[in-house]
């Protein structure tokens, strides 16, 4: 959990996502995970963005490679863990004007927990038409842990939309959480300009009883 809180305290003070880690766009210790379920540790760097590839060295004097979320499983950072997430969909530049998902073909998304319920969290950088403007656009991805082939639920953190297309995003939650209703109040109470903190911690309390 330090490191969600970590997270936001980022982005609340500060919409670059160069900003949004402690480390970005410098080296830090990490390990990657290759597609063989092998490991390698060395030195990491990467920025939270889709496009962005994640730059890797065995040594301080070895030349990086570069590596995107369609390459490796994952990989450690400081205290954070990314996972590689294929054909998801998310709430970002489509948001606001059509009330509409996009796809994501690959992405490097941070885990946050991992229970009865994963979640991940992405950013996403795009061209906003109302704006005119670059966008970063947050997204909490749930998934069952035991469905791993259903695709995860996009759920927006502070993206620009009206108070009645917000409610209608939160429906396929309170699906995916239809066993537990004192989460699915939490989440009827949530507006979007809440901090979605609250909703992750009672996610992880549901492996606590």
């Amino acid at each position: 959990m330090r490191s969600f809180v970590l997270l936001f305290a980022f982005f609340v003070l500060s919409p670059v996502h160069a900003q949004l880690y402690p480390y970005a766009g410098m080296f830090v210790k990490g390990t990657i995970l290759l597609p063989d379920s092998t490991t390698q540790s060395g030195d990491v760097m990467w920025v939270a963005h889709q496009n962005q590839k994640l730059r890797f060295r065995t040594t301080e004097q070895s030349e990086p490679v570069k590596y995107g979320p369609a390459e490796i499983l994952a990989f450690d950072a400081d205290s954070f863990r990314f996972v590689s997430l294929h054909d998801i969909r998310v709430w970002a530049e489509n948001a606001a004007v059509i009330g509409k998902t996009s796809r994501i073909k690959h992405v490097f998304a941070q885990r946050l927990y991992a229970g009865t319920f994963t979640v991940h969290m992405v950013f996403i950088e795009a061209y906003d038409g109302v704006s005119g403007a670059i966008q970063t656009y947050p997204n909490l991805l749930f998934q069952r842990s035991d469905r791993p082939g259903t695709a995860p639920v996009p759920f927006p953190y502070r993206i620009r939309m009206k108070e009645a297309r917000f409610e209608k995003v939160k429906e396929p939650l309170y699906a995916l959480f239809n066993d537990h209703p004192d989460l699915v109040e939490r989440l009827r109470a949530h507006l979007k300009e809440d901090d979605p903190t609250a909703i992750i911690t009672a996610v992880k309390a549901i492996d606590r009883r």
